[in-house]
């Protein structure tokens, strides 16, 4: 936006005072033939073409507006429009030359300064001694337009920066919602399908368990409904992210009141793990809990992460091995925690025929195939972030889940 009035403003002052002086001093030379006026304003034609062209091509300009000066040194007489094109050239090689570009052009700089010093100093040096001074100051003037140009390189290195930074995080954003809502949905939906199926076969014979049925089907579905409104609200929200929301990261912040139904339904964490065996019992699972060592200050997301392990192993079972016996371990060390969930061989891990092969299924490169896995690779990304480590043995007679998490 600069370049053009500059550029305008010295073409005015080169046709006003050079080409077709106003008035004539007796000391003045006299103005150049009509010919050079003419290849005057093609070369600033020229000139103004490239800088146009700045921002969809910037190494055309870095070519060819030194030639143009060389050109001009050459052909023409000195002019304003020529130490107005030199400051822009300077800060458009600074601005977006590369690395190694930047040598061989302050050489050819340097160069230039003393061609144009030499052929076209005349009317600045009154003696030759005073390129020593004018030199210096020349390359002073064109190493600050240089540096002009590199700080707005590194200011667009910078939003460049931002930018990819921002992506990558709306990226990370959207994965976690969505591994959230699939632990979420995965669960309760398997719970309240197994509660809903031995309700169904119960019905008959014991209503007053059917009844117990329902009733746990709902409180399933509310827990989940309450889940569900605290991880949308982030969505909506971004401010909303508080103490225990599921893109919490342990530091406390502002909590939002835009959506007070959320705030009454925390992300569970590690006191939810008895509610979460108790619901997978339910189920059908006979599920043995155990806790070990001393259970040190444990971040939000540590907690959370812990949880989702838990439940997505119990879905697990449920889904794919059926009513069988589960054993849930947390282990505290000094320095991590061990999560293990194993889960017996059960009746839907057999085939027709009646053999194990059925508890192989579902291993994360097989289910990979067929579009499934989301829950495995889930406590995967989980762990993960943590720079923990997840094992999971499939060997025939159960199913084990080990994470190891550092504790924090």
């Amino acid at each position: 936006m600069i370049a053009a009035p500059v550029l305008i403003m010295s073409a005015g002052l080169d046709n006003s005072y050079i080409f077709n002086p106003v008035m004539w001093l007796p000391d003045q030379q006299p103005p150049p033939p009509a010919w050079m006026t003419s290849v005057y304003f093609v070369w600033l034609t020229a000139v103004w073409l490239l800088v146009l062209l700045r921002r969809p091509r910037s190494r055309v300009p870095m070519v060819a507006l030194p030639a143009l000066l060389l050109f001009h040194l050459i052909v023409l007489p000195t002019t304003y429009a020529s130490f107005a094109v030199t400051a822009f050239t300077m800060f458009h090689l600074g601005h977006h030359a590369p690395r190694k570009w930047r040598k061989p052009a302050w050489l050819a700089v340097i160069a230039g300064t003393v061609l144009a010093l030499w052929f076209k100093g005349e009317s600045l040096l009154v003696v030759p001694e005073a390129a020593i001074i004018i030199a210096p100051i020349a390359l002073l003037v064109l190493g600050f337009f240089w540096l002009l140009g590199v700080n707005y390189r590194r200011r667009d290195e910078e939003l460049a920066s931002l930018r990819d930074r921002a992506e990558l995080a709306a990226i990370a954003e959207r994965t976690r919602i969505a591994r959230e809502m699939h632990d979420i949905v995965a669960h309760s939906l398997t719970a309240v399908i197994a509660q809903a199926d031995g309700g169904r076969f119960i019905a008959a014979k014991h209503p007053d368990k059917a009844v117990e049925a329902l009733e746990n089907i709902a409180g399933t579905a509310r827990d989940s409904l309450g889940q569900m409104r605290q991880l949308l609200s982030v969505l909506r929200d971004p401010a909303g992210m508080g103490p225990g929301s599921p893109l919490d990261d342990g530091t406390v912040g502002p909590s939002s009141a835009a959506v007070p139904e959320a705030s009454h339904t925390p992300m569970p964490g590690l006191d939810a793990v008895p509610q979460l065996i108790a619901e997978a019992t339910r189920s059908g699972l006979r599920v043995a809990f155990s806790e070990t060592g001393t259970r040190p200050a444990v971040g939000a997301t540590t907690q959370l992460t812990t949880y989702r392990i838990v439940q997505e192993s119990l879905t697990n079972a449920v889904k794919h091995a059926g009513p069988v016996a589960v054993d849930v371990a947390i282990a505290w060390g000094k320095r991590d925690c061990t999560v293990t969930v194993r889960n017996d061989e059960g009746p839907l891990s057999r085939d027709a025929g009646g053999t194990a092969s059925g508890a192989r299924k579902w291993r994360g490169a097989d289910m990979a195939k067929t579009g499934g896995g989301r829950g495995i690779t889930g406590m995967r990304e989980r762990v993960a972030l943590h720079g923990g480590t997840l094992d999971i043995d499939d060997a025939p007679g159960g199913f084990t889940v080990t994470a190891t998490l550092p504790e924090g």
